[in-house]
């Protein structure tokens, strides 16, 4: 045992530090003081790894050749440092605000309306339904709504069913405030004649037209009578204005009117107004609903 840690000993070369290197046997180059020291140190440990296992040759250690696993001791990595960018806050919404200028005052059936529509107009913000095109919704349109629907008479009801102060259908109150028509027979009767709800489903209307057509003070005076969706097939179908014919004459008579009587309180407001459509016009118009209808 001993003679072979002798073998061992003298086959080792002990590293020093003017750059010894480890050549193709294994063995260290270059010695330095204190060189028994060392090999003593270097002996005991091989022995106390080794024990009496025998020993023929000499080569440089592989992990494969210890009698022993070798398990490397992994570090967990860090977790890496998020740097998150300060949170910004959403600018605060602020109040609806009606139009600025001189209030061009509607007759006083109609006008006295005015504190009410702002009121809803300012819920309507608040809730979100004037976002988009349809922000530009405001008090004057809604006058001018009530003007030709009711004058300002809210226990009127039209030949069609149309109810109140801005004259809503049954089904599109319910629409309105339920989110579905089917719900119609579900609506107590006293709320649509109650005012605010009527006023409220009525710019809820019109906000939805706005929306749909682009923020087009005409067509979605025109979807407030005659429907958004028969105005989205007019618009789809190229149309510049709405068509009279059948249950429509209504509808463009209503629009000219609404959007002129509009003017006249908004002055300052860029709005080109459609010429009515002539008759000679309507066949046309009419074959081209249908080419759109057909392919919809």
């Amino acid at each position: 045992m001993a003679r072979r840690l002798d073998t061992l000993v003298n086959s080792l070369r002990v590293a020093g530090p003017g750059g010894a290197t480890l050549g193709h046997d294994g063995a260290f180059a270059a010695a330095w003081p204190g060189r028994t020291a060392a090999v003593v140190a270097l002996s005991v440990f091989v022995a106390a790894f080794i024990g009496a296992a025998a020993l023929t040759t000499l080569e440089r250690p592989t992990l494969s050749a210890l009698p022993f696993t070798v398990k490397p001791v992994l570090r967990a990595p860090e977790a890496p440092v998020s740097v998150s960018a300060p949170a910004v806050a959403a600018p605060a919404r602020g109040p609806w605000q009606p139009p600025q200028g001189a209030v061009r005052p509607f007759i006083p059936q109609v006008e006295r309306w005015r504190p009410m529509a702002r009121e809803l107009l300012a819920e309507a913000w608040s809730e979100g339904r004037l976002d988009g095109k349809a922000a530009i919704l405001d008090d004057d349109m809604v006058l001018s709504i009530i003007e030709h629907e009711s004058a300002g008479n809210p226990t009127v009801t039209s030949w069609a069913g149309a109810i109140g102060l801005m004259q809503v259908m049954p089904f599109t109150f319910a629409e309105m405030h339920t989110g579905s028509k089917a719900n119609e027979k579900l609506i107590n009767p006293a709320a649509m004649w109650d005012v605010p709800s009527n006023m409220r489903a009525g710019i809820r209307y019109l906000a939805l037209a706005l929306q749909a057509h682009e923020g087009n003070r005409y067509w979605a005076a025109a979807s407030y009578n005659g429907g958004i969706e028969a105005v989205a097939v007019w618009r789809a179908a190229g149309l510049y204005a709405v068509p009279p014919v059948g249950g429509y004459v209504e509808t463009a008579n209503y629009a000219q009117k609404v959007t002129r009587t509009y003017l006249r309180h908004r002055p300052e407001v860029t709005l080109a107004v459609p010429d009515p459509m002539p008759a000679s016009h309507v066949p046309g118009a009419m074959d081209a609903i249908r080419r759109v209808s057909r392919s919809w």
